[in-house]
């Protein structure tokens, strides 16, 4: 069975495949579960047994990388494989002029974007950060990145007295007749605003489909209804893995 696991900076996604069939999948808090350590045991304790191949996507950091390597080491027998943003793979080069630098997410998003139809995508990424790439004829043009939906929330707060709500998980567009309101609102209207302007500035259609992923994706495709083509795909990042160069941790 293959294990495959995607890291961000709040929590763990992970699926189990049996010959390219998901027999199971979860979510692992990396805010919730404690120190990193105990996020880990909670991972293989959900994975369960019978894993003996794991790919990974990672943005967590060399520290956490490094433990995780161990970890799994220890629970299979079986050192995981880390994926690389490499200047090609899979029929898609690289937008940057230094591809190591590209967040592994993103690539990932991009290289299970390029397996659907069409000559140019817009992926957006709604995580602790939100990212928005645009991916055409196989080439990767680049992208944007901007704070996610929680974190723009979370430094309002931390700047201003009288601004102190949690993170508002709220309906609809119009003007907020609460600060809650009024946060939550504002936030993903940002992100709706980024997607619409960067269209703008692109050259040839007038608009691209648009594939949402990220945990907050649900939260940002309302205001995007009625966008042509556009699709939520839940598990982007995890369906680029096979399609990426990965490799083990040089330790």
């Amino acid at each position: 069975m293959q294990l495959q696991l995607d890291i961000g900076n709040t929590r763990i996604k992970w699926r189990c495949l049996q010959g390219g069939a998901v027999v199971r999948r979860g979510v692992v808090s990396r805010r919730d579960a404690g120190d990193d350590r105990e996020v880990l045991r909670q991972l293989t304790a959900a994975a369960g047994a019978g894993v003996v191949e794991v790919l990974v996507a990672s943005v967590a950091g060399a520290e956490f990388d490094r433990l995780l390597d161990a970890h799994l080491d220890t629970a299979y027998g079986v050192r995981p494989r880390f994926a690389r943003a490499t200047a090609e793979a899979a029929g898609v080069t690289s937008g940057y002029a230094e591809p190591q630098r590209l967040g592994v997410d993103r690539w990932l998003a991009v290289l299970a974007t390029s397996r659907f139809p069409g000559d140019r995508w817009l992926v957006l990424d709604c995580g602790s950060a939100v990212t928005l790439d645009v991916l055409q004829a196989g080439s990767h043009l680049g992208g944007y990145i901007v704070p996610g939906l929680r974190l723009m929330s979370e430094s309002l707060f931390a700047q201003t007295a009288q601004v102190k709500v949690g993170l508002p998980r709220v309906e609809g567009s119009q003007p907020g007749t609460t600060t809650e309101e009024a946060v939550g609102r504002g936030v993903r209207l940002m992100v709706a605003g980024l997607v619409r302007e960067a269209v703008c500035h692109l050259e040839g259609p007038a608009t691209s489909p648009l594939v949402l992923t990220g945990g907050d994706a649900a939260a940002v495709a309302g205001l995007l209804r009625g966008w042509p083509g556009l699709r939520i795909e839940e598990d982007l990042v995890l369906d680029g893995l096979p399609l990426a160069e990965c490799r083990l941790l040089d330790i």
